[in-house]
């Protein structure tokens, strides 16, 4: 286990880094799959999108921001990543052992394009 140490969290807790994702924010990412673009249109998601798009953020805070259960917020995460809209960006672990997952957008902006009727 990496034993590095992260001081990010605001309530000045230590944790320690255990996984960090390789992945990267996009500066602009082109949404055309209406399945994908249909994520936009539900008013939590979007609100989530929204926190998330300039600073990662767990599930528990994600829930105190807008007064959710974790449950929901969980599933609605988990919907945004099959999308390919959220990654989770790093696990911590604070110092009572318990395993912090950070989330944010894959891009900085997303550009939305859509064409009614679907041509053939």
């Amino acid at each position: 286990m990496p034993d590095q140490t992260d001081n990010n969290d605001s309530d000045g807790e230590e944790e320690i880094l255990l996984e960090k994702s390789k992945q990267t924010q996009q500066a602009v990412m082109e949404v055309n799959d209406p399945d994908v673009i249909s994520e936009f249109l539900h008013k939590r998601k979007t609100t989530i999108l929204e926190l998330l798009l300039n600073k990662e953020r767990t599930i528990r805070e994600l829930s105190e921001e807008m007064d959710l259960n974790p449950g929901s917020i969980k599933r609605y995460l988990d919907s945004l990543r099959k999308q390919g809209l959220v990654y989770q960006t790093r696990i911590t672990q604070n110092q009572w052992g318990i395993r912090l997952k950070y989330y944010a957008t894959t891009a900085k902006k997303f550009k939305i394009n859509m064409t009614f009727p679907k041509e053939s």
